[in-house]
């Protein structure tokens, strides 16, 4: 009488290995015997039927991660064979490895090298509050390299960035942490005073959202706050003949940066950065 076949479920799986498993099912059984598409066995073929319940088998050395591989086993009885029981089981993508590609106070780039193996998509996740995840399928890369930019919400500011490689039903992440750039100083230009007023230039800044001024003494002329287009600010109600210092300090996608400080006397032309 033809034995009984196997049920054979996944029991697990690497980059370079798949497993599966099974449960002795009714009737009489001698032995099992089965074989990988590729890779080796372990255990070898035969396994005996010694009255164990459970029963498991692995297909190791793998060639290639991320590919689809089977599992056949064969329920024997005398001279009987059952019908094959097969199951096919993906193994693990590769994971990429990530590289920063540019860095800005708004935007992370990323880039990875289509890693070894097969996978069908990526996954990508900024990590950050206005960024939503998004799939890079394979045919999107360039002589076999990805990039993704994730838009963050505050200059500075750090960020974790995942890459998920994604073959079939398995999936093989990645994390870095990224840090946002700080914002651009501003390069002073030149400087004027009068015996109560002190005034200092800078270049025109891209980018900025707007700037904080302070001054050693007296009130910033127009204002302690200056939108993203100005390039001049002055400190009045100065003490005549003061060496007086006025900040600048960028404002940029919710950071800033280090404060750039003049120092002028007030009703001389003297002219001093650090």
């Amino acid at each position: 009488m033809e034995p009984s076949p196997v049920n054979l479920f996944e029991y697990g799986a690497t980059n370079d290995s798949i497993s599966a498993e099974w449960t002795k099912p009714s009737g009489a059984i001698d032995q099992y015997t089965f074989s990988c598409s590729d890779g080796t066995e372990d255990p070898s073929s035969p396994i005996v039927e010694d009255g164990t319940y459970i029963y498991q088998i692995s297909c190791e050395g793998l060639s290639t991660a991320g590919a689809n591989y089977t599992i056949t086993v064969t329920s024997q009885s005398g001279d009987e064979s059952s019908y094959e029981s097969t199951i096919t089981i993906t193994a693990y993508p590769n994971s990429a490895v990530l590289r920063s590609s540019e860095i800005t106070t708004r935007q992370i780039t990323v880039q990875w090298d289509d890693p070894e193996g097969e996978e069908d998509y990526f996954i990508v996740d900024c990590g950050a509050d206005w960024s939503t995840e998004f799939i890079l399928n394979h045919d999107q890369g360039k002589d076999n390299t990805f990039e993704a930019t994730c838009n963050v919400s505050i200059a500075e500011a750090p960020y974790d960035v995942t890459v998920t490689s994604v073959s079939g039903d398995k999936e093989s992440p990645v994390t870095m942490t990224f840090t946002a750039a700080t914002p651009d100083v501003v390069t002073f230009e030149d400087s004027s005073s009068n015996t109560t007023s002190v005034t200092v230039t800078w270049n025109v800044l891209t980018g900025a959202d707007w700037f904080r001024v302070e001054c050693s003494e007296g009130f910033p002329s127009p204002d302690y706050y200056l939108p993203g287009s100005a390039t001049e600010v002055t400190c009045i109600w100065v003490t005549s003949g003061g060496n007086h210092s006025i900040s600048v300090i960028t404002r940029e996608n919710n950071g800033e940066s280090p404060a750039m400080v003049a120092y002028i006397v007030a009703g001389k032309l003297i002219f001093h950065v650090h």
